[in-house]
C-alpha cells in the first residue's frame, strides 16, 4: 500500500520497497521508512505483471 510509480521500473521489471505505511491513533495514516535498512529492497516482477501494470498506468493517466 505504500508503493508510489516511482517505485516501479517498468523498463527492468523491478519494484523498490522503500517505506511502508503506518498507522496510530495519533498520526493516522502516514508513511515513513522500514525499521531496518533489510527491509528496503527490489522485488522483480514477471513480464506478465509489466504488463499489466503498463495498462493500469495509462488508465490512471487517463
Amino acid at each position: 500500500m505504500a508503493l508510489a510509480w516511482s517505485d516501479v521500473d517498468l523498463k527492468k521489471g523491478i519494484i523498490n520497497i522503500r517505506r511502508g505505511l503506518y498507522v496510530t491513533k495519533e498520526q493516522g495514516l502516514f508513511f515513513k521508512e522500514p525499521k531496518n535498512k533489510t527491509s528496503q529492497r527490489a522485488v522483480a516482477i514477471s513480464p506478465e505483471v509489466v504488463k499489466v501494470l503498463k495498462v493500469h498506468r495509462k488508465e490512471q493517466k487517463g
